[in-house]
């Protein structure tokens, strides 16, 4: 497979693969493994990356790899945190700070990391982040989770409070509330003033 950039337009003339392989009304990215992201360093542009979950960043086997491409003004790199995480491509949630900046999640192999669900803040600088950082609430912080519940599916959500934040929420789809067994929960984690 391949993952191309598209560039919006006004027309609605065809777009065709041979010509975005040429540059043509947008270019490939070098890896099957690409995502789409909202503007994570306030440039106006929007943002994709690619991830390699069998990457071993900092000595870690297997913990994954994500990389951030801001659309020409360069990219980092977010770190699994844990041997086996084998971390997703992310997820934009909207600005949970409401800093101005875009944020993401980002998923794990929940029984590497007991379903922990990361929120990562977007920012304007290139330096690299490393999820056992964010664990400690640098750059974001983590939604704990339950390997048993497989929870780390994450979902951005408008508003749900109305206190001018963006919320998230989290499933479990196999929790088992009331004793229904593996019918699913969703837990709504609350935006704030975070830095």
């Amino acid at each position: 497979g391949q993952t191309y950039i598209v560039y919006g337009k006004g027309d609605g003339n065809p777009i065709y693969q041979n010509g975005l392989d040429v540059g043509t009304g947008g270019y490939p990215i070098p890896t099957p493994n690409g995502f789409n992201l909202n503007d994570v360093n306030k440039d106006g542009l929007r943002d994709w990356g690619t991830n390699d979950p069998y990457a071993d960043p900092l000595g870690r086997t297997d913990a994954g790899t994500i990389t951030v491409n801001l659309n020409g003004a360069g990219s980092f790199q977010v770190y699994g945190s844990t041997p086996g995480a084998g971390i997703n491509s992310p997820d934009w949630v909207g600005d949970l700070n409401n800093d101005g900046y875009a944020d993401f999640t980002i998923q794990t192999n929940a029984a590497a990391t007991d379903g922990r669900t990361y929120v990562v803040f977007g920012k304007a600088d290139l330096n690299n982040i490393d999820l056992a950082q964010v664990e400690q609430g640098i750059g974001g912080f983590a939604i704990a989770g339950s390997a048993s519940e497989s929870t780390g599916l994450s979902l951005g959500m408008k508003d749900v409070t109305g206190d001018g934040y963006f919320d998230i929420a989290t499933g479990g789809p196999l929790a088992d509330p009331l004793g229904r067994t593996d019918a699913g929960i969703v837990y709504v984690s609350f935006g704030g003033p975070m830095t």
